[in-house]
This record gives C-alpha cells, sequence and structure tokens, in this order.
C-alpha cells in the first residue's frame, strides 16, 4: 500500500479510498472497511478489529486470510498480490 493510500485509512487525509470510484459506495471499499460483517461503515468496525487485536474476540468477518476482492488495487490491504 502506498503512503497516500494508507494516510486515507489511517490518517483521515487522503482524497479517496482504495478501490473502485474511491467512495463506500464500491462495494470493494465497503469489503475492506467492514469488518464486522454488518453492512455498515461506522465506530463498530474499529472495535471489531481491536476486539480481535487485543482481547480475543471472533476475526473479521471475511477472515484473517487476505482475499481478492475485485475493483481494488493489488497492494491494498487484505488483497492477495500476483493471484
Amino acid at each position: 500500500m502506498t503512503l497516500e493510500g494508507a494516510g486515507i485509512h489511517f490518517l483521515g487525509t487522503g482524497e479517496r479510498l482504495l478501490c473502485g470510484d474511491g467512495t463506500l459506495a464500491s462495494s470493494g471499499n465497503m469489503q475492506l472497511l467492514d469488518s464486522n460483517g454488518d453492512r455498515r461503515v461506522d465506530l463498530s468496525y474499529a472495535v471489531s478489529v481491536f476486539g480481535f487485536l487485543f482481547l480475543g474476540r471472533p476475526p473479521p468477518a471475511l477472515g484473517t486470510r487476505c482475499i481478492p476482492i475485485p475493483g481494488c488495487p493489488e497492494e491494498s490491504p487484505r488483497r492477495c498480490p500476483n493471484r
């Protein structure tokens, strides 16, 4: 992932999300961000990820392995390069 691509996820900067047209309307962006599987992107997804990482809670809805996500660049998180 490039620094520019990471900025929108971690620093609140950047002009667009990584996949598709750069908006949440893109199904690829929703897949990347919706870690708890409720088809919404809000604070609960961050709570879900932190719970998994630090409290032994269930893994993200799509699991912990990289997966191909249509419309997302190869270097995006959770996407498998060269597959």
